[in-house]
């Protein structure tokens, strides 16, 4: 997750790829946020940072969708899917997409902790509302995440980088 963040983070500001520096200062600016503000201000910024990433990411699906899928180069051959390997890359996919498997532990950590600090203990129900919410949200969102690498990558010829930093800048160079 850390080079994730750090990916977005150097092409969100234009920063070269510092490697292991970027993800040490995401994890020092974090540390100094919980150490001053203590958990609401941690909690707060993340809701911040959620909803812009939903909104990016349902109006880049609205934007691919009205332009459509990128025309497949002369002589593109599809790969394999229906063999091991595609069966084990679409098995890692799906723990990943859009977001990772052990998230439900995280929430329950930060759930724990919100209550500590604001002395709430919510109702099963609110839990299960907010549980069942949040699981169909990040479902739409995998289904637009898919939609996204189909309609910009399938059959473009391009080879996806390995470093998170410049796979987002191929993304935001594609259709900008």
């Amino acid at each position: 997750m850390g080079f994730v963040a750090a990916g977005f983070f150097e092409n969100l500001f234009g920063i070269d790829f510092l490697g292991e520096w970027t993800i040490i200062i995401l994890f020092a600016i974090c540390v100094a946020i919980l150490a001053i503000g203590k958990f609401n201000i941690l909690d707060s910024l993340i809701k911040i940072i959620v909803v812009v990433l939903v909104v990016s990411t349902v109006s880049a699906f609205l934007f691919v969708l009205y332009n459509g899928p990128i025309e497949h180069v002369e002589g593109f051959v599809p790969k394999e899917l229906w063999n091991a390997s595609g069966i084990f890359f679409l098995l890692a996919l799906m723990g990943w997409m859009p977001t990772a498997v052990d998230l439900s532990s995280w929430n329950s950590l930060w759930t724990l902790e919100r209550m500590k600090q604001t002395n709430y203990r919510p109702k099963l129900k609110e839990t299960l509302f907010e549980f069942r919410l949040t699981y169909f949200i990040t479902g739409i969102l995998a289904v637009m995440f898919v939609t996204l690498g189909s309609f910009i990558f399938y059959g473009s010829g391009e080879d996806l980088p390995n470093n998170n930093s410049l796979f987002a800048h191929k993304v935001v160079t594609l259709y900008t």
